[in-house]
């Protein structure tokens, strides 16, 4: 909650100071959620990244490859149905940007977490 102190101050100056210069008064501020940027766990992500190389990438029929096919087709992206080799783990961005809330960015306050991304969801592009 620290963290958010600053930032939250700011802003009720800000409204504060627009109240003030268009002559009106800031009556009642509501603050409806408060949303944390996720903390992932990088020994998680390694332990899942080594167990899915164990598995190995799943062996797709030419039936699942169309059916991914057409949905890139529908997408507008390039057509290569699902993925034939298992991707390395992504290096954390410098930059957040992007994406809609969720909760997982509180359960990360308090439990190791890691996201798969696996070829089994349905493919956009690869």
């Amino acid at each position: 909650m620290r963290d958010l102190r600053r930032p939250t101050n700011r802003v009720l100056n800000c409204a504060k100071g627009a109240a003030l210069s268009s002559g009106t008064i800031l009556d009642t501020v509501t603050v409806l959620t408060g949303i944390h940027q996720r903390h992932s766990n990088k020994g998680m992500a390694e332990t899942i990244q080594r167990n899915i190389e164990l598995v190995g990438q799943p062996r797709w029929t030419e039936k699942e490859h169309q059916f991914a096919k057409s949905l890139q087709r529908e997408l507008g992206v390039k057509e290569t149905g699902y993925p034939l080799m298992i991707k390395p783990i992504l290096k954390p961005s410098d930059a957040v940007v992007g994406g809609g809330s969720s909760d997982v960015g509180e359960v990360t306050l308090i439990a190791p977490t890691a996201s798969v991304y696996f070829s089994g969801r349905s493919p956009r592009s690869n």
